[in-house]
């Protein structure tokens, strides 16, 4: 979890923050995405620091924020549609359907990490149980009508031929202040992700500290703000890592280096 599960989605999901803030400031351009990825994670990583109540209430906000703008996505697909079919028009082709289930179950993904803040789950044994189910059902009921909206906003061919679907909904609706809306919602859900997967990861590093002496200084936590410190800052830390060697081409040619040196081929960074 810590050297690549959950830091290298933490990295994922900052550069997808990044992405569409450059697209929606061109005047950034496209070298400064993983510098606002890094001040993304950084930034919120503080905010995680400072106390389990504000990390809280800014996870609350962003979900809160992201929910509307999936729901914008839903009424604007139905009610501005084109009358398009919904059905495929063209021979289907591409990658196959393993590789298409590997993004809707990136959709789902995290379904699982409230167990990893049991310990700070009032009346766990009772609350738990529901919050797995409750949070998995709901996952799938928004990722089907979101779904859904792009189909009838677009027809089944125009989500073929979509890179951004919602952005493109948004567009009928407002045109391309609605695309630049749209942007603006996909900031605040990946927000939301690294956010949420930064304040539940390092209660799993937390724990590791607790039960192993090796790890111990990851167990450790903040007197006053009651927060563990030194796991965020160790996560921290690995994904700003992540983010320079993937994110930067200088720190793909030092890896590539690396690999070179020991006798292996410098990996396919343009596939």
């Amino acid at each position: 979890q810590l050297a690549a599960i959950l830091t290298g989605s933490i990295g994922a999901m900052s550069y997808v923050f990044a992405d569409y803030a450059v697209k929606f400031w061109p005047g950034l351009g496209g070298t400064s995405a993983a510098w606002l990825a890094a001040s993304a994670v950084i930034c919120l990583a503080i905010v995680n620091v400072v106390g389990m109540i504000v990390g809280k209430t800014v996870q609350n906000a962003l979900t809160i924020a992201k929910l509307c703008g999936m729901l914008a996505i839903v009424v604007g697909g139905f009610l501005f549609g084109k009358d398009v079919s919904l059905a495929a028009q063209t021979p289907m082709g591409g990658p196959g359907f393993g590789l298409a289930m590997i993004f809707v179950l990136f959709a789902y993904g995290g379904w699982n990490d409230a167990a990893f803040v049991a310990a700070e789950v009032r009346d766990r044994q009772r609350n738990l149980p529901w919050v797995l189910l409750l949070g998995t059902g709901s996952i799938m009921l928004i990722y089907l009508c979101v779904n859904a909206g792009y189909l009838f906003g677009l027809g089944f061919e125009g989500v073929r031929a979509s890179s951004a679907p919602a952005a493109d909904v948004f567009r009928n609706v407002l045109g391309e202040w609605g695309s630049k809306g749209m942007s603006v919602v996909v900031m605040i859900s990946a927000l939301g992700a690294v956010n949420g997967m930064m304040f539940t990861g390092s209660r799993v590093y937390a724990s590791l500290g607790a039960d192993h002496r090796v790890f111990a200084f990851l167990g450790r936590w903040h007197p006053r703000f009651a927060t563990p410190v030194w796991s965020l800052l160790a996560e921290t830390a690995v994904a700003l890592m992540l983010i320079v060697i993937v994110g930067t081409e200088r720190g793909r040619g030092g890896l590539d280096s690396v690999l070179q040196t020991v006798g292996l081929s410098p990996l396919p960074w343009e596939q």
